[in-house]
């Protein structure tokens, strides 16, 4: 999977944050997307990330009255997987694999998915990460239903004032977004954030194998 670097050339960010998001596929209204990646970069600074295909998910429920969000520890998916989240003496739910008959009656072979089997009942949120980093939460799962997880893939590129605490976005986002699809194929890509006046633009370099051996690519060599 190609890494990316973010090269910030604007003169003045004036305090902008570059985002960076993955969309999932036929998104709902009430998804909550996070930022899959949040780049804080000064004028003439760079970040570097790397494109993944790990997928992991977690289930949230309110705690006590409705005073705490608890969260199970991300378990690793697989594409044409399906987990359960289930739960026993009132405790909060974890995630397990779901025999591999219901793997493949309710799934397609490039989903990822999760049951609610909690016991008592308890309205589930689904939150997905790749690469570790979470892309989007599904909530109000209720029993019985299958909460399932695919992405494009493709990164969506916008500039915005920094985040606080996690913030979550809509599907409405990628509508003010720059969509880029990276070459399976290219080991680096240069992406070369500027501004015009008030417009943001996007800039994107596959980085030729011949150029890898510069120091500025150190991060890219085995």
């Amino acid at each position: 999977m190609p890494f990316i670097r973010v090269v910030m050339q604007a003169e003045n960010p004036s305090a902008k944050s570059v985002l960076v998001f993955l969309r999932p596929l036929r998104p709902s209204k009430n998804f909550n997307v996070h930022a899959w990646q949040h780049l804080e970069l000064s004028s003439g600074a760079e970040a570097t990330f790397k494109t993944s295909k790990d997928v992991s998910v977690s289930v949230e429920v309110t705690g006590y009255k409705n005073a705490s969000l608890i969260a199970s520890h991300p378990v690793r998916s697989n594409t044409h997987q399906l987990l359960d989240a289930t739960s026993s003496n009132g405790l909060s739910p974890r995630v397990s694999a779901a025999p591999r008959s219901e793997s493949l009656k309710y799934l397609m072979t490039s989903q990822h998915g999760v049951t609610n089997k909690t016991n008592p009942g308890q309205t589930l949120s689904c939150c997905w990460y790749v690469g570790g980093c979470k892309v989007v939460s599904m909530p109000d799962q209720d029993v019985g239903m299958i909460c399932t997880f695919e992405y494009e893939p493709a990164l969506y590129f916008m500039v915005a004032s920094p985040v606080i605490n996690d913030e979550n976005y809509t599907v409405q986002c990628f509508s003010r977004s720059v969509k880029y699809t990276p070459p399976t194929s290219a080991s680096v890509i240069d992406v070369i954030v500027t501004k015009n006046e008030s417009q943001w633009n996007f800039d994107f370099n596959v980085v030729p194998d011949y150029a890898l051996n510069q120091d500025e690519y150190s991060f890219a060599k085995p």
